[in-house]
């Protein structure tokens, strides 16, 4: 599920991680769950981890991908995915037409955001 209007649309992961380096936290080996310290962010990561995203259809769509694909899940089990159109209160199955998405702030440039943010899925 994602949702117009999205925080994770308002910056670039880059500028945050750059953010967050310039007031002296460390993003490199940075432990995501204090009751799992073995779990860390290897050197460089942080940017791609942290989820920033330039379109929540497109990003609904991959997740999709990755689910139904991902070994761990059974072929058998339903995947799908949603957007919930914050300005219309509707939900909608992610779409790239642009008819369908004419009055909803799906990408970053809504928000002022140019840059791309870095590749999350290989």
């Amino acid at each position: 599920m994602q949702h117009t209007q999205c925080g994770m649309l308002s910056a670039n992961a880059q500028d945050l991680e750059k953010m967050f380096n310039d007031k002296g936290i460390e993003t490199d080996d940075m432990v995501l769950d204090p009751t799992l310290p073995e779990q860390k962010l290897g050197k460089g990561s942080f940017a791609k981890w942290i989820g920033m995203m330039d379109d929540v259809d497109v990003t609904c769509m991959k997740t999709i991908d990755v689910f139904k694909n991902h070994p761990l899940i059974p072929k058998d089990i339903i995947i799908s995915g949603w957007v919930w159109e914050v300005e219309t209160r509707r939900l909608r199955a992610p779409t790239l037409d642009p008819e369908k998405r004419l009055r909803t702030d799906a990408s970053s440039t809504a928000f002022g955001v140019n840059t791309k943010q870095p590749a999350r899925w290989g």
